[in-house]
């Protein structure tokens, strides 16, 4: 997601939806716990550190907000997932504090990340990503998946990545993102305060009355995938 345009150019609603669902996902984690820390991964062809800016670590709910809104943009591309999630791990390792909660929002499979192989839908990325998934979940830490499954996703696989089958949320369009907020605040309300997991785990599927104004971004996928992580 290199370089910067303004809000009014981002390239396409479905991105806005996903920067929206973000922003909404941070402010309300951090009402529940304004103790909480935050750290921004996004990733295409290749990861980044969004926040903290360029390398891992965790900041407020004020610092990844103001990011999502004013320097979030749109970068087309592959599907690097493993690299994502190994980033994601390297900044809920700085925090010596329990209850660490990796989500990680994206639109399709792994299609790059081990680098002995070309990009594409190829089980040779989809076994860095479990590798990496499965380093963070070792060290602790509660991964749930967020899905919009516009065909491209492979579900099946993105549930093996979560920490539990029941934990992955799966929406069919990405104006459906904001009604999975109570969904995913629930699983990190239950992993991240108790010890015991949730007994009620919704994945909700329907799509809300309306559509999105834009068909669904077909493979490369774009996956802007950010990961707020209350710590």
């Amino acid at each position: 997601m290199d370089g910067r345009v303004d809000n009014e150019d981002l390239c396409c609603d479905n991105f806005v939806y996903e920067r929206d669902f973000a922003t909404n996902l941070v402010n309300q984690a951090n009402a529940l716990d304004d103790e909480q820390r935050f750290s921004i991964v996004s990733f295409a062809t290749e990861s980044s550190f969004r926040v903290p800016n360029g390398a891992a670590g965790l900041a407020d709910a004020a610092s990844a907000t103001t990011y999502l809104n004013n320097n979030f943009v749109y970068s087309g591309g592959w599907t690097n997932t493993g690299d994502a999630i190994a980033q994601c791990h390297a900044s809920l390792a700085q925090s010596s504090r329990l209850g660490k909660v990796m989500v990680l929002l994206t639109d399709g499979q792994p299609t790059r990340g081990d680098d002995r192989y070309s990009n594409g839908a190829k089980q040779e990325h989809r076994d860095f990503a479990a590798t990496k998934a499965d380093a963070a979940k070792n060290d602790g830490v509660t991964l749930i998946p967020v899905i919009v499954n516009t065909g491209h996703a492979n579900p099946t696989f993105l549930r093996s990545l979560g920490s539990d089958p029941g934990m992955m949320v799966e929406v069919d369009q990405f104006s459906a993102l904001d009604a999975t907020l109570n969904s995913v605040l629930a699983l990190m309300q239950c992993t991240a305060g108790q010890t015991q997991s949730p007994t009620i785990q919704k994945s909700p599927t329907k799509s809300p009355s309306f559509s999105p104004t834009i068909s669904p971004t077909p493979l490369p996928t774009k996956s802007p995938v950010t990961t707020p992580a209350p710590t």
